[in-house]
C-alpha cells in the first residue's frame, strides 16, 4: 500500500498474471479500480514487488 496525504493518493500494486503473462496494476484502495502499468518481460518475471520506503 503507498499513502500521500500531500498527493491525496491511496492505492496498493499488484503483480497480476494471465494467459502466461504479467502485468503490473496499481489499485486504488478506495474504489477497487485498477490501472495497469505495462507488461513484465517473461524473461524477467517478478514474484514479489517492495516500493522504497521514506520516500519524502
Amino acid at each position: 500500500m503507498y499513502f500521500s496525504p500531500k498527493h491525496g493518493t491511496n492505492r496498493g500494486f499488484a503483480i497480476l498474471s494471465t494467459a502466461g503473462s504479467a502485468r503490473l496494476h496499481a489499485i486504488d484502495a478506495l474504489t477497487g479500480t485498477a490501472r495497469e502499468f505495462g507488461t513484465i518481460p517473461q524473461r524477467n518475471q517478478a514474484t514479489d514487488l517492495a516500493p522504497p520506503l521514506d520516500q519524502h
